[in-house]
């Protein structure tokens, strides 16, 4: 998970889905999951892990 966030805002959804054997569509529900949780107002995703 810490991987996703962190490479969300320099990577394509492709390539981390590839990068950990997981589909596209896995990646962009969970990082999609992440931005809504996160709300409009929070920061890049990236920002969040230090």
């Amino acid at each position: 998970m810490c991987y996703i966030v962190t490479q969300t805002d320099s990577e394509s959804i492709t390539s981390i889905a590839s990068d950990l054997d997981r589909s596209y569509k896995t990646v962009l529900n969970f990082v999609h999951d992440l931005r809504s949780a996160a709300g409009s107002d929070s920061p890049a995703l990236s920002d969040l892990v230090g």
